[in-house]
């Protein structure tokens, strides 16, 4: 019984996805330089992605250079995490560089628990832009690019 509610909840889910997978390869820049992009596509179920999708939500900081290339806050699928075998759910919080002031990369992985997609998604926008905002940075965003990962 309890695999078949697992398999339903996973199908529900999966409509979500297949609802929102138009945002795949979309990239939001900001007035500030950073930018977001998601990445999401629909996989077959397995044990490494028991919710039928593969993605990765990325925030980068402008290099030295003013190009967004600097990874700064993270949440994907691709691997397990060191804190958990399975599922593959998993948070890189930002590294900072000394003081504390300064972003200048992710932190290792940690586990995390995921519900659906969408929250997921709402979720990553929302810590993006309190981010952005710790760090003094405006969170208007200029432009949205939609490049189809084919």
């Amino acid at each position: 019984m309890r695999k078949k509610l697992k398999e339903i909840q996973d199908e529900s889910n999966r409509k979500y996805v297949e609802s929102i997978a138009g945002f795949d390869g979309t990239e939001l820049l900001f007035a500030s330089g950073y930018k977001l992009t998601i990445n999401l596509s629909i996989v077959n179920i397995s044990i490494d992605h028991p919710h039928g999708y593969s993605y990765a939500f990325n925030l980068f900081a402008p290099d030295s250079d003013g190009n967004p290339t600097v990874r700064i806050l993270a949440t994907d699928n691709a691997h397990a995490p060191l804190d958990s075998k399975h599922p593959h759910d998993h948070w890189h919080d930002t590294k900072f560089g000394p003081g504390g002031f300064v972003p200048i990369g992710v932190k290792k992985a940690k586990s995390i628990e995921m519900n659906n997609i969408e929250q997921h998604i709402g979720k990553f926008i929302r810590e993006s832009e309190i981010l952005l905002m710790k760090l003094g940075q405006p969170v208007d965003i200029i432009q949205m690019n939609i490049e189809k990962n084919i």
